[in-house]
């Protein structure tokens, strides 16, 4: 801590700040995060950085192997992660061995990287609806949810298992069904 004040204290558009990443107040301007993520946290603060009204818009982290490799899949498993996905790009830079710490953690990490995608706010309750319906039919043509022609006119093939696509092609379907249809609200805990 006192290094980084020593070191960054006179710039203007740094602050550094000794708290808990967990219930810190985030920034409500645009802001950049620069972390190593405790393994056991990476999950928490992910979330919290990257719900709907975060004003995030690029960080560089370290995070355990296995974690950047979940959330970096070009389908990740889990509905949350499709979300975070598809809004952000989440970039998987390098392996760091875990020889490059002192003590050394018992597994590998990862540089990541998340830049905020060109995804409008104002489609993010069609984006949750589609994924929702998405992830919870994982093995069903996406005809049998979603609309052929919307299907095809955003490249998604209707044969195509619905777990199979990824989340960037549901962003582009969730776009192109937002405008003039009404959506149910963001789950809360997507909004705090």
């Amino acid at each position: 801590m006192r290094r980084l004040t020593t070191r960054f204290g006179d710039q203007p558009n740094v602050r550094v700040v000794h708290a808990d990443a967990r219930d810190i107040p985030l920034p409500r301007r645009r802001f950049l995060l620069v972390a190593n993520l405790p393994y056991a946290l990476s999950t928490t603060i992910l979330r919290r950085v990257l719900t709907a009204r975060t004003a995030l818009h690029r960080a560089a982290v370290i995070v355990e192997w296995g974690f950047a490799k979940r959330i970096c899949a070009t389908v990740p498993r889990q509905l949350e992660q499709a979300w975070w996905a598809a809004r952000f790009d989440l970039d998987l830079v390098t392996r760091i061995g875990a020889h490059h710490f002192s003590p050394p953690p018992r597994v590998d990490s990862a540089h990541l990287t998340i830049r905020r995608n060109s995804f409008p706010r104002s489609a993010e309750r069609a984006l949750w609806t589609v994924l929702s319906t998405a992830y919870r039919h994982p093995a069903a043509p996406a005809v049998q949810l979603f609309d052929r022609r919307a299907l095809r006119r955003t490249g998604i093939r209707p044969d195509e298992p619905a777990g199979t696509v990824p989340p960037h092609a549901w962003a582009r379907l969730a776009r192109d069904l937002s405008p003039g249809r009404t959506w149910p609200a963001l789950p809360k805990r997507l909004r705090n």
